[in-house]
Parts: C-alpha cells; structure tokens; sequence
C-alpha cells in the first residue's frame, strides 16, 4: 500500500516537472518548425524570379572576334567541367580561323552562334539575356537596353531566337554585369544604372527613381531592389561585379565577398557597400583587391565566375608590366584563391591580366545558362 502511494506520488512529481519543462520543449518545437517553415518558402521564392549565378548551370557561353582574350578562354574552357556544353558567339561565323579553331575544339558539346549582323562586343555578360522563371511557372529571357552599340540589343533577342525562349528587353538602359541576385528575391544594382536611367529634371529624380525601381522588381520578378555605391576606380563602368559576389549559402548563412582596399578614399566606400549587405544579414567576407598601373584602375578578385561547384577566378600576375614587386600581387592572389576554396569550391586560376585593360575580368567576358 505504502509502495502504491508512493509511486502515485512520484508519479505526480514527475507529471508536474514534465509539464513545466514541456512548455519549453513546445516553444521549442514551434520555434523549429517556424525555422522550417521558413525555409521552405525561401526555396519557394528561390524558384521564382532571376536565377542566381549559384544554381545549376549546363551551359557557358562567351564571345569571341579575332583571337582577342584568346589566353583567358582557353584558361576557361581547358578547365570547365565536360559536362558544361559552351556556346560561341561570333561575328565571325563564316570565316574559320585557328584560334577560334582551338576554342571550338576544347569541347565536344561546344556550338556557334552566327552575330555577324549584331553585336560585336566581347563583354558576354552585358548583353546576353538571363533566365527569369516567372510567378506562373514559365521562362523568359530578360535583358536590358545595352549602349554599347545600335545593333546589341538585336543580339539578345537573336541569341534567345537560338534558344528558342520567349526574350523580354526591358526599356532600362544598362548592362547585366551591373545586376546581381541571391536568386531569393532581392536584385543587386549600383547607383550607375539609376543616374543613366533617371530624368534629368531634379524635381522629377524621386519619382523616375521609383519607376526604374519598379520596372527592375517586374522585368526580372523579384520583391526588392538594392542599390549601392559603385566602384569609385572602375574607369566609369559601375557595374556591380567590380564591388560585390554572391557566392551561395554557405554554412548556414547567405554570403557575398565585397572587394577591399588599400586606399583610404576607395576602401571608405567599399566598407559602406559591406556594412548594407551586413545590414540585410549577409555573412560578408572581404578580398584585397590589386592596386597598380594595369588597367584604369583596381584589379579585383569578385569579378569571378561560379560554375557550379567550380569558381573561376581572375589572376593578373603573369601581366610583364606590373610596376609592384611581383610577390606583393602573389600573395593577394593567394590570399583570394585560398578564400574561396574556404567556401567549398574548386578554383581555377584565370589569367586576366588582358581584359583588365578593358576593366573587365572573367565575369564581364561570361555568362551562364540554366536551361
């Protein structure tokens, strides 16, 4: 009897602690399926709008006219995953010569689109359209209006003809190497392509700067639009692959590399673009960017490209020009390929001590399909 009643006693204290204890556990159970419900509607958002440059890619594509680049592409294509099928664009379709030869060659699944008609600009990423996957399902193409000659923006809808995806240029004059996205709903911009877009009437920027805003969240499907300070050493170009990289989520956390400096008037602005991406709860790395007489101005390592689990990063040593001692450039190098391997990727070194002279790198010359 005695036994009975005290395990009945027992009994009770332990409901009672169990109770008290589970409302823990309950909060805790809410707190970890609201974490799951989030997730999930992040990989949701994530299926709608642009595609980041970390999704699945099956296809690389460059330009390519007389030989230009050629070390830098072959630096690519020589080390690009045989499953990425790569397609040329050229103004010279009609006329074989060795070099594009030699391009051609490097991979089996390599085809060639004819632009003799269109553009003739080497800077791939800025006018080739890019996938937005629309609320409905359905895929376009999206391109802004390029400058850089009369006939460009034909070449975004041709090269969207040889896909044979519908193709929508938006009437924002720029280029898609001043666009970025974590393929989460948010576009990334520098204030470069709101001053080419705005009226030039003050009493109507406020209102002009909404409707560009608002033209970007619609063209390319995304909920909100970021803009931030451009490069102050990018020759004029501003775009947004000279500041910043998306590079995925990593660890538990959305991540961007901002490029950094030496330079006291440049670095100023570049801790800003870090501290807005910190704000939004980025986890933000930085990488020294490389300071001396190639090109107009820095040489970075963000202006990189991410082929699935591969990044292909831009190098600058093997210029015979540099003014630097070459070890000061190795070691940033260094530095830079040993970052992104941190992040889990493979790194491919590419020689960009050419396109840099055009303040551009490996970024500018590419652009990727996910078809």
């Amino acid at each position: 009897m005695k036994r009975q009643i005290m395990s009945k006693i027992l009994f009770l204290l332990f409901f009672l602690v169990y109770a008290e204890t589970g409302r823990a556990n309950v909060v805790s159970c809410k707190s970890i399926f609201s974490t799951r419900q989030k997730v999930s509607s992040t990989i949701e958002k994530a299926s709608i709008g642009l595609v980041s440059e970390t999704a699945k890619s099956n296809s690389l594509v460059i330009a390519y006219e007389n030989g230009t680049f050629e070390n830098t592409y072959l630096d690519i294509l020589n080390n690009l995953n045989p499953d990425v099928s790569v397609i040329i664009a050229t103004v010279e379709y009609l006329r074989s010569t060795e070099s594009l030869d030699r391009l051609v060659n490097i991979n089996k699944n390599t085809k060639v689109v004819d632009l003799t008609d269109f553009s003739r600009s080497l800077w791939t990423r800025d006018w080739v359209p890019q996938k937005v996957v629309r609320a409905d399902g359905k895929t376009e193409l999206v391109s802004l209006t390029y400058y850089a000659n009369d006939n460009s923006d034909m070449a975004a809808a041709k090269f969207a003809e040889f896909l044979r995806l519908p193709h929508y240029q938006s009437w924002i004059v720029g280029e898609m190497g001043n666009i970025m996205t974590d393929g989460k709903g948010r576009l990334f911009t520098t204030e470069k392509l709101i001053r080419d877009n705005i009226n030039v009437d003050p009493k109507s920027s406020d209102d002009a700067k909404s409707k560009i805003i608002q033209e970007l969240k619609n063209a390319f499907s995304v909920e909100e639009v970021i803009v931030v300070p451009q490069h102050p050493r990018d020759g004029g170009i501003g775009h947004i692959d000279l500041v910043a990289k998306y590079v995925g989520y990593i660890n538990g956390r959305e991540t961007i590399i901002v490029s950094d400096s030496i330079k006291p008037t440049v670095k100023v602005v570049l801790d800003s673009v870090a501290d807005i991406f910190a704000k939004l709860d980025y986890n933000v790395l930085r990488i020294q960017e490389f300071e001396d007489n190639i090109g107009k101005g820095a040489a970075g390592f963000v202006n990189s490209l991410i082929i699935n689990d591969t990044v292909f990063i831009p190098i600058y040593s093997r210029d015979k020009n540099i003014s630097k001692p070459i070890k000061y450039l190795l070691n940033l190098e260094k530095n830079a390929k040993e970052i992104y391997q941190s992040l889990g990727f493979k790194v491919i070194e590419v020689d960009s001590s050419e396109p840099i002279r055009g303040m551009g790198a490996v970024h500018c010359l590419t652009s990727c399909l996910f078809l």
